[in-house]
């Protein structure tokens, strides 16, 4: 998987998320640095080394039982809900989009006495991924480009430098009230903390953490009541990974797309080359389309709420 230590851009995640699935849908992608540790309510645990810093990320993979995947996938993803049943959310902001963020959060997470806080900044983006008849929810999370400096740092607690954590749900083909999920997990917490200890942590936070997440899913539909809220759950935008990536970039003008296409994304000084299938997911630049337009290869964006068309690429 892409280092995390690295800065955080969209097609990073995209490929995170590509290789993710791919594992999701064949076990047997995994490769052989994943180390197996144990199995915990029917789903298998394994470890690999991240870095030289002596951390380890984790992927988490197997069936849960008496779960429904839609539920269990909105009970993750909505940010209040999560401020209600995690014990360890502490203070939630939600963060203005910028030209280089978006659908980021701030959020204060609490770490055992004595240690401090970690106070995490993070994009969360939300996908829905239909693939050969199977129908799944995805979920990234990743350390934005400047979570060391923007927003300022807070006292008494700890900024953390990099995350990332990938979900993947789905609902079960052979049995109605199972879901299959994927979580990839990986976290430097920053400051003094030994390696041993994060490490320790984080391996047996894994069954805690499962535990947790099947009674909030139990209670979702309840606390949706409560706040009034509607009962339907409206699907995340739909992404393609596999198939034809260009279906949902329309070529004007009699001209057909292609994705391996590069194209040039022009606004003021600045020029930028780029896959035109890459650009469509560019979230980044769609304020910019509406408030004044950008220019591909001398010809002009047009921007609908749902699809980015490139006239003649």
């Amino acid at each position: 998987f892409v280092s995390c230590s690295t800065a955080s851009t969209m097609e990073e995640d995209i490929q995170v998320l590509r290789q993710a699935v791919e594992i999701f849908l064949d076990p047997k992608a995994i490769t052989p640095d994943w180390l197996y540790m144990f199995n915990v309510e029917g789903c298998d645990v394994f470890k690999r080394p991240r870095g030289d810093g002596g951390l380890f990320e984790y992927l988490t993979l197997g069936p849960l039982k008496d779960m429904d995947a839609e539920l269990l996938f909105h009970t993750f993803v909505d940010l209040d809900y999560s401020m209600e049943w995690s014990p360890y959310w502490k203070k939630l902001v939600k963060l203005e989009d910028t030209p280089t963020r978006k659908h980021a959060i701030q959020l204060e997470y609490e770490y055992p006495f004595p240690l401090s806080n970690r106070d995490y900044v993070f994009s969360r983006l939300k996908y829905l991924i239909q693939h050969k008849g199977r129908k799944i929810y995805a979920s990234v999370s990743r350390h934005t480009d400047d979570c060391l400096t923007d927003p300022p740092l807070r006292k008494r607690v700890v900024r953390v430098p990099a995350h990332l954590q990938v979900l993947l749900v789905e609902p079960s083909s052979e049995d109605p009230t199972t879901c299959n999920t994927l979580v990839l997990y990986f976290d430097d917490p920053g400051g003094s903390i030994p390696s041993w200890i994060i490490n320790f942590v984080a391996k047996v936070g894994v069954p805690k953490v499962l535990g947790e997440m099947r009674k909030a899913t139990l209670k979702y539909r309840d606390f949706r009541e409560k706040r009034g809220l509607s009962s339907t759950l409206d699907d995340p935008p739909e992404l393609d990974l596999f198939g034809d990536e260009s279906k949902d970039i329309a070529c004007q003008g009699g001209h057909g797309c292609d994705t391996d296409q590069r194209v040039q994304v022009s606004q003021g000084d600045v020029t930028r080359t780029m896959h035109s299938a890459t650009f469509e997911m560019r979230q980044s630049f769609i304020d910019l389309v509406q408030t004044g337009g950008l220019v591909v290869s001398d010809q002009t964006i047009v921007v609908t709420e749902s699809t980015m068309y490139v006239a003649h690429v």
